[in-house]
């Protein structure tokens, strides 16, 4: 069914499944322009230009269009990220500052603290990496959220002694 939006997100999964990216490209851009509002479109052409692609500032404007239609979804947060942490941008504080505004916007999320400490263990600043995984520990914590509490605390235990 041409107008069922499911259907041509399966197809651009199996073009993209089958090393078509172009097609799959060509399909997502087709949801971009039939359903501007609808952020999945936007967050598969985002890691599609960043895995697939490996075309960075196209990346990054898709996943920018997509946190700019809808500011309260966590994905092209972190998928934003991953392209600045790894593969672009990636001596500037690019990463830091789309991570901080997703803790800004989503400060109760473990997860986004356990990057931080990984960005910060990283790049040796064990203090900040410490503070960073103790925040997420609290908040795993207070969920009571067992696997998340033995996986910040064994991020813990692997940092140098200060």
């Amino acid at each position: 069914d041409p107008t069922r939006s499911e259907d041509w997100f399966g197809l651009a999964i199996l073009y993209h499944t089958s090393n078509d990216y172009e097609g799959a490209r060509e399909i997502w851009e087709f949801l971009v322009e039939v359903s501007p509002i609808d952020t999945v479109a936007y967050d598969n052409l985002g890691k599609l230009y960043h895995f697939s692609l490996r075309d960075f500032p196209k990346a990054e404007e898709y996943f920018k269009r997509s946190i700019s239609i809808n500011p309260n979804l966590l994905t092209p947060y972190r998928e934003l990220f991953e392209l600045y942490r790894y593969s672009y941008k990636t001596e500037t504080s690019a990463a830091l500052d789309i991570l901080g505004q997703a803790i800004a916007k989503f400060p109760r999320d473990a997860g986004l603290y356990i990057l931080r400490g990984e960005y910060y263990r990283d790049r040796g600043d064990i203090v900040k990496a410490r503070e960073a995984y103790n925040k997420a520990l609290d908040l795993a914590r207070e969920t009571n959220d067992v696997a998340t509490i033995d996986a910040v605390g064994e991020e813990l235990l692997r940092l140098p002694q200060e």
